[in-house]
């Protein structure tokens, strides 16, 4: 009887090990019918941007119930949230011992997805995830903005008017391309390498104690409050606004 169950037991773990390959080892396609303009990542989604001519996301790789991934539509936004935590992560009570604790619903990386989208201009990125833009980020305007610990890389990108807020200890790389203008707003630790870039003019204005690396060729504006590192490379012309506290501008040529 005990060797029955057991044969059972392996059984069921079969069944349900082969229902959880079909359900997940698979990618699930979403084509997206309606016209957006702006793109809200909301925390625990690792994304991959593709500029192409029919929108639609990707499901790559999920570790919770398919259900519980979640994306709308409206104004003109795309947003894609897990329930639960569209803005925020909600916590859950739990027993530890003699007592209830709160723990956050979903931990890390939950799901990775790809996004292809036509015409958008602005991206709102949020939580601690990996966001990469794969193929040329390529446009008139652009506004990024980046909130918590957000590690997010751009591969190449052509861009008229780059409009870049980062909060936290993001991170933003962008690897190679062309920016005529940029206008960054930084808060906290936050951290952005774009030496490689070549930019016209740039206006930086930092709060905490992030670190900048750009280069830039006709003119550069430079207002801190805090203790930034400001390094860029190329002959700008130099115009200093506000500075409070031990702010460094390096030039690195």
């Amino acid at each position: 009887m005990m060797f029955v169950n057991y044969k059972l037991k392996i059984l069921l773990l079969l069944i349900t090990s082969l229902i959880v390959n079909i359900t997940f080892g698979q990618d699930k396609f979403i084509p997206l019918n309606d016209n957006f303009n702006k793109i809200i990542v909301s925390p625990h989604i690792e994304t991959v941007f593709i500029k192409g001519d029919v929108p639609s996301i990707t499901i790559k790789n999920i570790n919770v119930p398919i259900e519980k991934f979640q994306y709308e539509i409206n104004s003109k936004t795309l947003q894609v949230y897990l329930k639960g935590a569209k803005t925020v992560t909600k916590n859950k009570k739990v027993k530890y011992k003699n007592y209830k604790i709160k723990k956050p619903i979903y931990k890390n990386t939950v799901v990775k997805i790809v996004i292809i989208y036509a015409d958008v201009e602005i991206f709102s990125l949020r939580g601690e995830e990996k966001i990469n833009f794969k193929n040329s980020l390529s446009q008139s305007k652009c506004n990024l903005r980046i909130y918590g610990k957000s590690e997010v890389t751009v591969d190449k990108i052509k861009v008229d008017d780059l409009k870049i807020t980062i909060y936290g200890e993001s991170y933003l790389n962008i690897k190679k391309g062309i920016i005529d203008k940029q206008k960054i707003t930084a808060y906290g630790s936050s951290k952005i390498i774009a030496s490689n870039i070549k930019s016209k003019e740039i206006k930086l204005t930092a709060y905490g104690e992030g670190s900048y690396q750009l280069n830039v060729s006709d003119r550069i504006k430079v207002s801190s409050y805090g203790e930034s590192i400001i390094t860029y490379r190329g002959k700008a012309d130099l115009k200093k606004g506000i500075i409070i506290g031990n702010t460094q501008i390096i030039t690195a040529d």
